[in-house]
């Protein structure tokens, strides 16, 4: 099921979490939430008319620049969940996206929320679209002003910082192979952060979930690039972790993505 809630600007759709989403612990992977999300804003673009698919004939293409994700609580395999959607621009540039996922429609308990924010670009030269080329479109427009937003503040008022990386504790490899790629040639973004978290210790991984994931995506990744993933490993209160990552492209040495993640303890093992 998923609809669109005109009167609020709201895409939603209720999915059940699958077996190949869910990692050891039973609990809906990162990738996949940020495949969710990715879906759900892909939908919605779709039906307003402005999906890839649909600018692909203008020679037009979204990239994601930055991510704010959440993870409150964590849906596990077979639960019945709704992920929502809504957009607004900012600086006539950059599109926002809130994201939330809860239960179902009686509980009210938001399990993830998310923010996103894409650029629109002219494949051909690289450069940015102006967003207000699209306002007189049913469906299609832009709000600058919705809900909480104000059209005169700017992206930093709703993206934390990003801190950088500054020394390598743990580093790993890797080759963008086929299925890493979108729509686009370009590596998924939910790619460059399981390159991330592959580089946390195993001793993180088997006791912390990633509870608040910050991404600044610097450049694009293609099929062929030799990856070096890179993490300093830093504490904060109640020796909780909190990793800093640096994505490079062995290559050029080029910096595709900064990434922090603040971990939390897993709660309880997994029982269905």
């Amino acid at each position: 099921m998923s609809r669109f809630e005109s009167e609020l600007g709201v895409y939603a759709k209720r999915l059940s979490v699958g077996y190949s989403t869910i990692g050891k612990q039973g609990l809906l992977k990162i990738v996949s939430i940020m495949n969710y999300l990715q879906d759900a804003a892909s939908e919605h673009a779709h039906l307003i008319g402005r999906s890839g698919f649909d600018l692909a004939d203008e020679n037009l293409g979204w990239v994601i620049f930055r991510y704010h994700i959440e993870i409150k609580a964590h849906p596990r395999w077979q639960d019945e969940i709704i992920v929502r959607t809504r957009r607004f621009s900012c600086k006539n540039l950059y599109e926002i996206r809130l994201f939330n996922i809860t239960k179902d429609e009686k509980d009210k308990e938001e399990l993830v929320s998310a923010k996103g924010c894409w650029i629109m670009v002219n494949k051909k030269s690289g450069r940015p679209v102006r967003l207000s080329r699209f306002n007189t479109e049913q469906g299609g427009s832009y709000p600058e002003t919705n809900y909480f937003e104000n059209s005169s503040v700017g992206l930093e008022s709703y993206f934390s910082e990003v801190i950088r990386f500054k020394v390598p504790h743990y580093k790993l490899q890797f080759k963008v192979e086929t299925h890493d790629l979108d729509l686009n040639g370009h590596v998924n973004n939910a790619v460059f952060v399981k390159w991330g978290v592959e580089s946390v210790p195993e001793s993180i991984l088997a006791n912390f979930f990633p509870a608040k994931i910050d991404v600044i995506f610097n450049k694009e990744s293609l099929y062929g690039d030799q990856i070096i993933s890179q993490t300093e490993l830093c504490e904060v209160d109640d020796s909780l972790p909190l990793t800093l990552h640096s994505i490079k492209r062995q290559q050029d040495n080029a910096e595709l993505a900064n990434i922090n993640i603040c971990w939390q303890r897993y709660v309880t093992n997994y029982v269905r």
